[in-house]
This record gives C-alpha cells, sequence and structure tokens, in this order.
C-alpha cells in the first residue's frame, strides 16, 4: 500500500532531501509538500486548492517542521488537536534538540519527533519505520497511534546516533 505523506516544511532544500531519501529507500509513499504551516491547515482540511482529493489526497502521515514562519508547526499541532483531523499521525521535525521543544510537540499530539539529518539513509529509515508502525483501525480511516514515552520519542531512542545530524545546509 502506498502511504500519502504530506511534508509540511518552509525549506524548499529540506523538501527536496525528503522526497530524494524516500525514492532511495523505495518507500511505498507520494509525498505532497507544502511551504508552512497555513498551508497545512488547508491541505488537511481540504480547502481552497486542496479541496480535489484526487489531486491532493488526504495524508496518511503529515512531517511537520516545527520551525516555520507565520503559521508554525506548534500552532498546527494546537489547531490538529481541536480538529476532526486529531488522529492523524504526525512526525515532528526539526532542527531543534531542547527537550521543551519535544515534551511541548509531544504533549500537543504528535506521534514521533524526528531530528532533521543530512543523513538521507537515516531520515528515509526513520520514516519508513514509522510508517510500518502504523496500523489501520477497524474503522479503516483512523490510525491506532504508537504508545509514546515520557520523553524519549522512539524515532530518537531507536536511533540515537540521529541525534548529532541536522538537515541545515
Amino acid at each position: 500500500m502506498d502511504w500519502n505523506i504530506l511534508v509540511a516544511d518552509d525549506s524548499p532544500d529540506d523538501q527536496y532531501l525528503i522526497r530524494r531519501a524516500m525514492k532511495k529507500a523505495q518507500a511505498p509513499c507520494a509525498l505532497y509538500g507544502v511551504d508552512d504551516g497555513s498551508g497545512a491547515i488547508s491541505y488537511i482540511s481540504g480547502a481552497n486548492e486542496y479541496a480535489d482529493r484526487t489531486r491532493f489526497p488526504f495524508p496518511d502521515l503529515l512531517l511537520l517542521d516545527l520551525k516555520m514562519p507565520g503559521v508554525g508547526g506548534f500552532d498546527v499541532l494546537r489547531w490538529l488537536h481541536a480538529s476532526p483531523y486529531s488522529d492523524l499521525p504526525v512526525i515532528a521535525h526539526s532542527t531543534s534538540r531542547l527537550e521543551s521543544d519535544v515534551r511541548q510537540a509531544l504533549e500537543l499530539g504528535a506521534s514521533d519527533y524526528l531530528f532533521k539529518s543530512p543523513d538521507l539513509a537515516a531520515v528515509a529509515a526513520a520514516l519508513v519505520t514509522f510508517i510500518q508502525r502504523l496500523s489501520r483501525s477497524k474503522e479503516g480511516d483512523r490510525f491506532n497511534r504508537p504508545s509514546l514515552p515520557s520523553f524519549a520519542p522512539p524515532l530518537v531512542a531507536a536511533n540515537p546516533s540521529m541525534q548529532n545530524f541536522s538537515l541545515e545546509t
């Protein structure tokens, strides 16, 4: 099954690197991109140019940059929490290694936290691992979220070496 992944990141370079990593890993997914939090909200809710779900299918996963100008990742997480789409799995994706940012993202409903990395194989492996952990519920359109530890998110804990990488160019 192909997974529809929405990548919300204000860096075109980061979006390109993520696409390249997933293609190189031959991950069974289709990637869709938006440049900011308001674009993510519009895409998820099917508003404006994203109303055509044939061209812009509802995502199975949101890879969300937390540090975007304007409507940022934390704002999107707050919106998601209060929306009918609150079950959408979200991986917070950031260069920030602040415990307070990781904790806030998880408390706001992120399923996982992934540090940005120049190691494309590590990024792809982490995303593929997360996709494999997702399981469809009996309803078909909802997901069972993996249980989260109190601080060490599974993607970080599964590969501690990823903590020293950055996608910044």
